[in-house]
């Protein structure tokens, strides 16, 4: 008889596991559901800095490259901390979007200078557009500037 006892202890422990885990899928779904509640929260709240985050529009881009841009017509100016992070933001952003765009333009020998730039003059001369998602701001000015010879034509 103590086997059977000890079989029925196992299954009342069995029972108390998976009631708990009942608690725990619930308790993740309710993170998952209030996880995108609380990131749209934090963007009201931080405004501009949440767009750095999740990535900026043409209208900060703009800023950026023209520390860049600045610094590329003057090397041996002073630069303050701000100017810095401009600097590498907008040459890297440029720079990273370039670099998946082999299909889309003819950047073979385009230094990185001169595709910022390029990037600069096409925010300034679009200002309209400046709301737009900069790295579809960066792949037009590119595009435009160095188009990539078709075959066949």
């Amino acid at each position: 008889m103590p086997i059977l006892q000890s079989s029925k202890g196992w299954a009342a422990r069995q029972s108390r596991i998976y009631s708990r885990a009942g608690g725990t899928t619930k308790r993740v779904a309710l993170a998952l559901v209030l996880l995108p509640i609380l990131a749209f929260i934090s963007a009201n709240a931080f405004g501009d800095e949440w767009a750095w985050a999740v990535g900026p529009d043409g209208n900060q881009l703009i800023m950026a490259c023209k520390s860049a841009v600045r610094n590329l017509d003057e090397p041996s100016r002073e630069s303050t901390k701000q100017d810095v992070y401009n600097i590498g933001f907008c040459e890297g952003f440029v720079s990273g979007t370039a670099d998946s765009m082999y299909n889309d333009a003819n950047l073979t020998g385009i230094s990185r200078g001169q595709m910022v730039r390029v990037v600069q003059k096409y925010l300034e001369d679009h200002p309209e557009k400046l709301s737009l998602g900069s790295s579809f701001l960066v792949r037009e000015a590119l595009m435009k500037a160095f188009p990539k010879a078709r075959k066949g034509k």
